[in-house]
Order: structure tokens, then C-alpha cells, then sequence
């Protein structure tokens, strides 16, 4: 299940307590209930709680100032799936499921697992294990800069903190 930041809530979801904070040159989202925070550069991405893509709202969503954007997700994982099949299950309706690129991978010291499709679109599931939730990472970019998107959306994983 996701659980939904954006004022509407999924059964089961408790209201999160997400501060923005101000620092020099980044601010910090920090989301209370599920006990990480993100920065990100405000030169170079804008957060929001709009809704991106099919019902799935971001917690918080970023939309990056070059047209791509990103959304954050905490999904429950009760049947204690891998990373692998969790994507396995998340596209099991679209025909012949998803075939990307996946990798394990570090995200600031934490183990996590990426998965990445550019046919076109850049396209960047980071997934981070996190006592028994996936806490998601997902990436759109669809303009000729895929390498700087890339890196701008790198920059912002590897903010990602537990407290």
C-alpha cells in the first residue's frame, strides 16, 4: 500500500508530520511518521504534494527545474517481498511486466536496489529498504539533458536519512 502525503490518506496511513526547513543553501523535508528526511537545492528543484502520475502522489514530489520530476513513496511490504519482486508486483498488469536495468546500490551508506528503463525517457526506481517498509524513489525525465537529470537526481537520493 501507498500511503498518500498529499491530504488524502490511504486506509491504514496516519497523518504525517513533514517540516520544511530553511538552511543555506538547501532546505529539508522531513517527514515525522515514517522517520526520513530529503534536502534538495531550491536553485535547482521545487517541492510540491501535487499528484504525478496515476494516483501516485509524492511525499513530497519534486519537479525539477529542467522538466523532470520525482516522487517520493513509503510502501508497505507485508509479505516481505524482495526489491525485485516488489517492481515484479507493481507491473504485473502491464504485458510482459518491466524490463529494466537493476542493480544493487548504496544510497547515503544504506543498501538499496535501483532499477532504471531511458527508451526515450529516463525513467529511476531507487528503492530503500527500511524496517518493513520499501521507501521509493521514482524519477521521470523525458528531455535531452538525461545526463544532468541524472546527476540532479542522484544529488537528491543521496540526501535520503533515517533519524
Amino acid at each position: 500500500m501507498l500511503c498518500i502525503f498529499t491530504g488524502v490518506l490511504a486506509a491504514g496511513c496516519a497523518e504525517p508530520q513533514a517540516q520544511l526547513t530553511n538552511e543555506t543553501q538547501t532546505q529539508t523535508y522531513s517527514n515525522q511518521t515514517y522517520g526520513y528526511s530529503l534536502e534538495h537545492d531550491p536553485a535547482v528543484m521545487d517541492i510540491t504534494d501535487d499528484t504525478i502520475e496515476g494516483g501516485t502522489a509524492g511525499s513530497p514530489g519534486y519537479f525539477f527545474h529542467n522538466d523532470g520530476h520525482a516522487a517520493v513513496g513509503v510502501w508497505e511490504n507485508p509479505n516481505n517481498l524482495t526489491a525485485r519482486e516488489w517492481l515484479d508486483d507493481q507491473y504485473a498488469e502491464y504485458s510482459g511486466g518491466w524490463n529494466w536495468d537493476f542493480a544493487e546500490t548504496v544510497v547515503n551508506g544504506m543498501q538499496a536496489y535501483s532499477a532504471t528503463r531511458s527508451d526515450g525517457c529516463y525513467i529511476n526506481w531507487v528503492i530503500v529498504p527500511h524496517q518493513s517498509d520499501f521507501v521509493t524513489i521514482r524519477a521521470e525525465y523525458c528531455g535531452d539533458d538525461q545526463q544532468e537529470f541524472q546527476q540532479q537526481f542522484n544529488a537528491l537520493v543521496q540526501t535520503l536519512s533515517f533519524n
